[in-house]
């Protein structure tokens, strides 16, 4: 399969969407730092359209792709320093995303994630370990 052709269009709506997203994730987003501040930080999550109760944790050094796409049950957790990539939603009910973990894109969770290992698939399986070089 010879993917070196392949490209994907959003609409310009889908692209002003991401912009405004990026902007907020990588400022107000990540000021919002202390434990206290999980109900603003899902409160902003649920302005961009995320499915997510103000009892889950969404760690501020999450990298979020598209958090329209994220629907989280109560008391998951998406841990520090991850990256979700997210066309789909992907996190179910009570489940922990571990500290810098990767979610492979299309991904779905239903287990919690060890830190630093990289998981895809739908379940999602664990791929390797993620090592810092």
């Amino acid at each position: 399969m010879n993917l070196s052709r392949y490209q994907e269009h959003y609409s310009l709506s889908h692209r002003l969407k991401r912009y405004g997203w990026y902007v907020i994730n990588r400022t107000l987003f990540r000021m919002m730092a202390t434990n206290a501040m999980k109900v603003p930080r899902n409160l902003l999550l649920r302005l961009f359209g995320a499915k997510i109760p103000l009892v889950s944790l969404v760690y501020p050094s999450s990298r979020i792709w598209a958090p329209w796409n994220l629907s989280m049950g109560e008391y998951a957790c998406i841990g520090p320093d991850t990256e979700i990539y997210n066309k789909a939603p992907i996190v179910g009910m009570g489940v922990t995303i571990g500290t810098g973990a990767v979610v492979g894109a299309r991904s779905t969770v239903f287990r919690d994630v060890a830190p630093w290992t990289v998981v895809g698939g739908n379940p999602a399986k664990f791929i390797k370990q993620r090592t810092l070089r």
